[in-house]
């Protein structure tokens, strides 16, 4: 303690004898507007007024205050006192200079500063990514000492080096990023340079597959229904892909079973946004798993869409007279996550089921009326399907006599019509005939009287 002591009261006796003045180190960004005081600290004026100011920059004079007026270095730099007559000598740079700076009031040094100047590339400000890419962000300084630097994610998370796709180096100075996520990467990362230097920030746009699906890329769809398959982007096509740095983007596909089904190219012109593949009518064998595919000049980018059917099925021909029940089966067709589960409704009651025997949950009791099966998915309903359940009319496979009996009294009665008409008609036709007969009699005897009086009548003539 001693020893302690007595080097502290020769620490402070040089520095009476020995006046020494410590660089203060300040840290400023590139094109940064900066004031650098005299006296340190900004706090006062000089007072009084000083015969003459100077501010050194590396050794050389750039800026002097005398009396007689205040004198350049260079006449075109736009550094200069900030209120020299108002006593405020000190020094302002609209844009600082990496470099020492003195200044020194009256013949004696008053501060040093140490000025550090920090550049961002420009090429990684703000970029564009595909996910599951590599990129660096990095701060650059030529000075030879390494301050303490400090990074942080989009979500406010302070960058340790510990983190598995996270890698710090360069003495901080550099932060590499890998494997690029949406969910932890996407947005803008800051640096801070320790104690109290400047902030820089970088945007990072991770481009990837908008997550409208979700349920792991499930859709759902009901039988006969219409569906659009589709795989739209986290960014607006339109507007950002005409941008600077945004990746040149070709052509996009669509699979299923690894045959391509739909392939489009996607000129720099193009006014779609995100392609589409339309299903008007879902049949069963639509349903599977389908790969989409984003092509860049640089890479690719892949997502799958699983495409789950449902349907129902009972007796085509509804419920029987003599029963009070009938089967009736809803069926998915691919295997659900745990959290998921079919449910039969009627009149008010529900039944779920999440363990599902060859994907199918069936009503075995289910009587007349409308019944709904629905899918859910975390208690989330996605889909339903109605099916109603009717009764089946009663058709019999033996004759009822009394249907026989009309039958053969229908006929009978047809044929007695048909004799009694057959009756009546023949009287008409004797009638007739008769009448013809008489008619033909008469004109017969007529014509033999005529004749027998032509005879008489010669006869006559000859005797006169």
């Amino acid at each position: 303690m001693a020893w302690n002591g007595k080097l502290v009261s020769f620490l402070l006796h040089m520095e009476v004898m020995l006046p020494f003045t410590m660089a203060s180190k300040i840290n400023v960004a590139a094109d940064q507007e900066v004031v650098l005081c005299c006296p340190a600290g900004c706090k006062e004026t000089i007072s009084p007024t000083p015969n003459e100011v100077v501010w050194n920059y590396n050794g050389n004079r750039i800026i002097r205050y005398m009396r007689t007026g205040v004198y350049k270095g260079d006449t075109t730099e736009k550094y200069k006192f900030v209120a020299s007559d108002h006593k405020n000598f000190s020094l302002w740079l609209p844009n600082g200079k990496e470099g020492q700076y003195t200044c020194i009031v009256n013949g004696k040094e008053q501060c040093i500063y140490d000025l550090r100047v920090w550049t961002v590339p420009k090429e990684i400000r703000n970029r564009y990514l595909l996910r599951g890419e590599t990129v660096l962000l990095e701060v650059i300084s030529s000075g030879n000492e390494y301050p303490r630097i400090e990074w942080f994610s989009p979500r406010n998370a302070k960058v340790t080096g510990n983190e598995p796709r996270w890698e710090l180096c360069n003495s901080e100075r550099r932060l590499q990023i890998k494997n690029l996520e949406v969910q932890e990467d996407d947005g803008t990362w800051k640096c801070h340079i320790l104690p109290d230097g400047p902030w820089f920030s970088f945007g990072v746009k991770v481009i990837d597959f908008l997550n409208v699906l979700g349920d792991n890329g499930m859709t759902f769809a009901t039988i006969d229904s219409r569906v659009v398959l589709s795989c739209p982007l986290n960014i607006d096509l339109s507007k950002e892909k005409n941008v600077g740095n945004f990746p040149e983007l070709q052509s996009w596909e669509l699979m299923k079973d690894n045959k391509v089904i739909v392939n489009e190219n996607l000129p720099s012109n193009a006014n779609s946004t995100y392609p589409a593949k339309e299903i008007t009518n879902v049949r069963l064998e639509d349903a599977g798993k389908y790969q989409c595919r984003f092509i860049f000049a640089k890479g690719n980018l892949n997502t799958s869409i699983h495409l789950i059917v449902m349907s129902v099925s009972g007796s085509s021909l509804g419920l029987h007279a003599d029963k009070e029940n009938m089967p009736l089966c809803c069926h998915i067709s691919a295997s659900l996550p745990a959290t998921a589960e079919l449910c039969w409704a009627h009149t008010n009651e529900t039944r779920c089921q999440s363990h599902l025997p060859n994907n199918t949950f069936c009503e075995e009791n289910a009587t007349t009326g409308t019944w709904t099966c629905s899918l859910k998915v975390e208690n989330n309903m996605k889909i339903s399907i109605n099916y109603t359940v009717a009764e089946e009319p009663t058709v019999k496979m033996t004759f009822p006599l009394v249907e026989i009996l009309s039958g053969v009294g229908a006929l009978l009665l047809l044929l007695i019509l048909a004799g009694l008409c057959g009756c009546d008609l023949k009287p008409i036709r004797r009638k007739r005939q008769r009448a013809r007969r008489m008619a033909q009699a008469k004109q017969h005897l007529l014509e033999k009287k005529t004749c027998q009086c032509e005879r008489e009548l010669t006869n006559d003539y000859y005797h006169a």
